[in-house]
């Protein structure tokens, strides 16, 4: 297993949703054609705990990306993580300019292979995008709801959502259980004793989304 910080996965979702118009018709006298307004999910997840950082930026450019690196560091130091490497695809706001912001944060930056992102070296999953993605909630119907639910389903993947590969464990407590391991032994364990859990409720985010 991985030790936490040795590898972050980052990746992008583009969530879209449409403007009917309200109501408004233009010159030829029909219905306003309808407006797609699109904001991004960056996402970050440490391949060792599973933990993930998230933020809703209104872009995918560099100056989003970067900003969201700084701040996903930022997070994953707050919980004990040293990030040393960060995974990413091959797209435009993670080119020359993100690889240098990652340098200086002392960071190496790797690329998926270009068609053949599970083939990466060292890779640990299938792709950066596969391993953000899944962490994710994929049932957000109206744009106004995006925030709500990123929220929430984070402070449910985080803390509650168990994990084959830590034992049946949330990312949290998985962490907070190698912590008192480390402080212990003096020396950093490769991760804690497997544990038994009641399996966490499945959280119903089409149902949540509606109410809100």
């Amino acid at each position: 297993m991985r030790e936490p910080g040795e590898l972050i996965a980052m990746d992008i979702k583009s969530l879209g949703s449409i403007d009917r118009g309200g109501g408004h018709r233009h010159a030829g006298g029909g219905p306003r054609p309808g407006k797609v307004s699109w904001r991004h999910l960056h996402v970050a997840i440490d391949l060792a705990s599973r933990l993930v950082y998230a933020e809703l930026l209104q872009t995918a450019r560099r100056v989003d990306t970067i900003s969201f690196l700084h701040h996903a560091v930022a997070f994953f130091d707050a919980k004990g993580i040293r990030v040393r490497r960060v995974l990413t695809d091959n797209g435009p706001g993670y080119k020359r300019s993100f690889s240098e912001a990652a340098a200086a944060l002392g960071l190496r930056h790797s690329r998926t292979k270009p068609y053949h992102p599970g083939r990466t070296a060292g890779s640990s999953a299938p792709s950066a995008r596969s391993s953000a993605s899944a962490s994710t909630p994929s049932s957000c119907t109206a744009m106004r709801s995006v925030p709500f639910a990123v929220a929430l389903y984070l402070a449910y993947y985080n803390a509650e959502r168990p994990h084959t590969r830590l034992g049946g464990l949330p990312a949290l407590e998985w962490l907070a259980q190698r912590q008192r391991v480390t402080d212990m032994s003096g020396e950093a364990s490769p991760s804690p004793s497997p544990s038994r859990r009641t399996p966490a409720k499945r959280v119903r985010w089409r149902t949540i989304l509606e109410r809100s």
